[in-house]
Formats: C-alpha cells, structure tokens, sequence
C-alpha cells in the first residue's frame, strides 16, 4: 500500500510539501507514510484518491485497476454513462453532486432501455 500512495503521488509530479498540505497533514507524516512505517489514515487514503482519481481500493492493493472507468471499452453501451454509473456505485467514490447526477443517470438508463 504505501509503494501505491507513492507511486500515485510520483506520477502525477506532486511534492511531499504539496501531498501533505492536500491532506492537511505534516510532510514528515506523508515521508513515513510512503516508507511504510506509519498506516495512513482514512482521511489520507481518501485524500490521495480524490487528487490521483484513483480508487481507495487501488492504494489499499485491494484490486489491480486504479481507474476502472479507464478499462470500459469505448465500443460498449454509451461509455460516459457507464463510467457515471461506475462513479456512482463505487463505494470509495462519493461525489458532492451525487444526487443530480444519480438523477440524470437513472434518466438516461431509462431512455436507454426505452430504446432497446
């Protein structure tokens, strides 16, 4: 787990100053952190996954896709709904707009299935 908070954090080019401020924690936490000698917190996993767009699930080790609305194929049933859709019940990922856009969701599956 703390190889994937690091890895995450090296890849999109953030600092540990930056990385620590986002989580509202001291540098030194996220240095131990990512070495592996401190657990993080829920509100730091949380924290990575909202800035990285990554599943908690996926710093956890706990499934191998860190993204899995990236491995819809393009071809498949309007992707961007189904990305929505997998945005929605994913249970790490709780939009502040959840209510809208469970809404437009339901609305578009409908029309969807009302066309089939």
């Amino acid at each position: 787990m703390a190889r994937r908070l690091a890895d995450a954090r090296h890849a999109a080019g953030v600092s540990i100053a930056e990385m620590a401020r986002t989580a509202g924690c001291h540098a030194n936490d996220v240095q131990r952190i990512e070495a592996g000698e401190q657990a993080p917190s829920v509100a730091y996993v949380v924290a990575v996954a909202d800035r990285f767009a990554v599943t908690a699930d996926y710093l956890l080790a706990r499934v191998d896709e860190p993204r899995p609305w990236d491995a819809l194929p393009a071809s498949s049933l309007p992707a961007k709904l189904l990305r929505d859709a997998i945005l929605l019940t994913h249970p790490d990922r709780h939009p502040a707009s959840r209510g809208a856009q469970a809404t437009r969701v339901t609305q578009d599956l409908n029309a969807l299935l009302d066309r089939a």
